[in-house]
Order: structure tokens, then sequence, then C-alpha cells
């Protein structure tokens, strides 16, 4: 899979104000290749998308099994995203008991820039299925009027 693929895949499957969050949280700093700024390294991206607290592999669990549009291939793109942003910047990676057992090996490089084009695509998508919602309700209230 490519790095376009997995981030829109998984942004698509992400609630809105989960996408803001990241898009915050980039836009002010809080995220250094994917990681908390808290001095001991500890969260990544699904804080942001989830807007809570992942202290662990259960709670993350947790978070996906409760998103009914979040499937096994997202959360294997997921896994790919992680690494990619811990491929930018290897010497930051702090790795827990079984990062190697639970995450592949890095395909690709995941930016900032990457992450940000890939939220401005999937918002751009929802803002146009949107405006096309909007309009055959319109179209439809207008025909129920005129009958």
């Amino acid at each position: 899979m490519s790095k376009k693929h997995d981030l829109e895949v998984v942004f698509a499957a992400v609630p809105t104000s989960g996408l803001k969050s990241l898009w915050q949280a980039l836009k002010s700093g809080q995220v250094i290749r994917g990681r908390f700024v808290d001095g001991r390294g500890n969260g990544c991206l699904f804080h942001w998308l989830s807007e809570q607290k992942m202290v662990d592999r259960p709670s993350r669990f947790a978070w996906t099994n409760r998103n009914p549009l979040f499937t096994t291939a997202h959360d294997a793109a997921m896994r790919r995203i992680i690494v990619g942003w811990d491929a930018a910047e290897p010497e930051m990676i702090v790795k827990g008991a079984g990062y190697e057992a639970e995450y592949p090996t890095a395909r690709y490089v995941v930016r900032k820039g990457d992450v940000r084009r890939a939220i401005r695509n999937v918002m751009r998508e929802r803002r146009e299925a949107n405006r096309l919602e909007r309009a055959a309700e319109r179209a439809v209230k207008a025909r129920i009027a005129a009958i």
C-alpha cells in the first residue's frame, strides 16, 4: 500500500472531530513524528484521531472496536502509518514491549505535510458529499411542495 492510500483510508474512517483534533495538534506543535510532546514519548496518532487518551494497546483496541468503520484493514494501515512516522526520525522511537512483533517494518516515511494533505483531501470529499446531499434534499422538498 502507498502512504497516500493508507492515510486517506484511515482518515476516511475517522470522525471529522478526530481529524480536526489531529490538524490542531499538528498546527500547535504537539506532534513530533506522531508522538506527544511529553518527554516520555507517550501516545501516537490514535490519541488525536480518537480524541481520547490511549495509554495501552487494550485502550486502542477498545476504540477501534467501537468504531464501526474501522476494520482490520484500517488497523493494518494505521500500523504502517505509525512506523512511517517512526521512520522519519528513528532515534525518537520509544519502543514498548512487543513493538517489533506488532508493527511491520517501514515501507515509507510519513511527514507532517503528508498528514496535512491527506486530512485536506478527506475533508474536501466530505464537504462535497455534504453539499450534494443538501442539494438533493432541496430538490426532493421542492418536488414534494409542487405536488
